[in-house]
């Protein structure tokens, strides 16, 4: 079994010359509109995870998104179905708050984006030398600044680590909830406790579906082969990926 790619030091380095008011929300939402500057403020937490995504319209139905786990990525592109390479993590979003307490969120995001904490993760320190962790205990807060032209293929991110800010009270006492505890099961999934990405980014159950959805299929039709180029950040990922079943399946 596959396990996903865990930490800064495994997001690949970019190549040379190259906000929410509900309180379900789960992902970071940052929509992309043609000829717009928007600006997000966040708290890494944790490490991140690497994946791969390609989207497919089985059996003539609504066109999903699939994670796809490494060993099927050949396969996918043999069928001239587009890939993607996608990083997430946990986030404090500063512009979510409910009686003093952030939310958690995941933010989704390629490499272009995770960079920027990749490098950060390479190159602080503290007083002492101590490499400083972006999503440990004593990381900065961030702005992640988003340019969208009137071509969306180029739009541009930006994110500035801000000063270094220690988890408070309130924040750690929700880091050490158990999310899977049954007074907690009752609270909205950003209030439950740590969020579980191994569990999200299920290679296995995602595997399942590949075979049965495209794998299985013999032939496929001109519209399901033809590579679609996604917005720039997959946004596609917040609107409609994810749907409040399939998140209700996964955390309960």
């Amino acid at each position: 079994m596959e396990n996903l790619r865990v930490g800064f030091s495994n997001i690949n380095k970019p190549k040379e010359g190259f906000s929410s008011d509900s309180e379900s929300e789960l992902f970071l939402r940052t929509p992309l509109e043609k000829n717009t500057e928007s600006k997000y403020k966040f708290r890494l937490v944790g490490e991140p995870v690497g994946f791969y995504t390609t989207y497919f319209q089985p059996d003539g139905g609504k066109r999903k998104r699939y994670i796809v786990p490494a060993s099927y990525v050949q396969r996918i592109k043999d069928l001239k179905l587009a890939i993607r390479e996608l990083y997430a993590i946990t986030i404090f979003d500063r512009a979510d708050t409910k009686e003093g307490i952030t939310r958690l969120k995941i933010l989704e995001k390629p490499a272009s984006v995770f960079n920027y904490f990749r490098e950060y993760a390479e190159e602080f320190e503290d007083d002492d030398g101590n490499k400083i962790h972006p999503g440990g205990p004593q990381g900065p807060d961030w702005t992640m600044k988003i340019k969208v032209p009137d071509d969306k293929m180029r739009t541009e991110y930006t994110c500035i680590a801000l000063a270094c800010k220690p988890f408070s009270k309130e924040e750690q006492e929700l880091l050490n909830r158990d999310p899977n505890a049954e007074e907690n099961k009752k609270l909205p999934i950003t209030e439950r406790g740590p969020i579980d990405l191994q569990k999200f980014y299920n290679f296995e159950k995602e595997a399942k579906k590949i075979e049965e959805d495209i794998l299985s299929k013999n032939i496929l039709s001109e519209a399901d082969s033809e590579p679609v180029d996604e917005d720039p950040d997959d946004a596609k990922v917040d609107e409609d990926a994810v749907s409040s079943d399939e998140v209700s399946d996964i955390f309960g």
